[in-house]
């Protein structure tokens, strides 16, 4: 990796750290890849994405629920990746994008696995110097991921039961809602979706254990540190120039408003 994303690269491998715990306090497991596959383009731009999904397993249906039957088992899995360009100071974020997927899972007798997609959405990016008419410049689809690798998600999957990829039975979704409808969002990159993960599965306002709320500041603030050449994106930057001269409406992500 060119020495200017060095950075990015150890500020992704501070995250496992910071969502174990609230992870592990529901009894899931985590899956979160070490290290993130790079593609360099010709000029000097690069594209990162997990070296597999990331996955968790067990996990509740939400988090104020204690029920830990085979039916309200889920496997929620987390994909995506960033494309960054080398700047003046620090790397900036191009485009970016990231899918979450719900599957609901059973414990088969012989150890494996059945996976079956419940729910999934993916999260775009426009591209600022390029957006697409009509589509909002940050936006959510209700929709299966096409590009989830069903290879590498077994695998992930078999990782975490301790068995084998074979015994991992992957039942995807034809199509889900209205998939063709685009609400427009904040801006959701992986590290963002990550977020919303533990904070709606594993934090619960009604749980007494003050620790909840300490483990997701960390969560919180690692997000917004520095070193997440994500956060501060060309498209952010010119949804907050358009949010200056529009009352940020959702209007304002539109790139028709300017």
């Amino acid at each position: 990796m060119p020495r200017e994303f060095d950075t990015f690269h150890r500020y992704w491998m501070d995250w496992e750290a910071k969502l174990k715990p609230l992870i592990r306090r529901h009894e899931a497991q985590l899956l979160f890849p070490n290290r993130l596959s790079e593609t360099l383009k010709d000029d000097g731009s690069i594209d990162l994405s997990p070296a597999h999904p990331i996955c968790i397993a067990n996990a509740p249906q939400k988090a104020a629920t204690g029920k830990r039957g085979p039916s309200h088992r889920n496997t929620l899995v987390i994909d995506g990746g960033f494309h960054l360009k080398p700047g003046a100071v620090a790397p900036y974020l191009v485009q970016g994008r990231c899918s979450l997927s719900v599957f609901s899972t059973t414990i088969r007798d012989d150890g494996g696995r059945n996976l079956v997609e419940i729910d999934a959405m993916h999260f775009d990016m426009e591209k600022a110097d390029k957006p697409t008419a009509y589509h909002p410049i940050f936006h959510v689809q209700r929709d299966v991921d096409s590009k989830l690798d069903q290879a590498k998600l077994k695998q992930s999957v078999a990782d975490l039961a301790r068995t084998t990829p074979d015994k991992i039975f992957l039942e995807r979704s034809s199509g889900l809602g209205t998939q063709h409808l685009r609400l427009p969002t904040p801006q959701m990159d992986l590290f963002a979706v990550l977020t919303a993960v533990v904070a709606d599965f594993f934090c619960n306002g009604a749980d007494k254990d003050i620790k909840v709320k300490t483990q997701f500041s960390a969560v919180l603030e690692l997000l917004k540190h520095p070193s997440n050449a994500a956060r501060n994106g060309f498209a952010a930057r010119q949804l907050m120039e358009r949010a200056d001269q529009i009352w940020p409406c959702p209007g304002a992500w539109y790139p028709e408003s300017v």
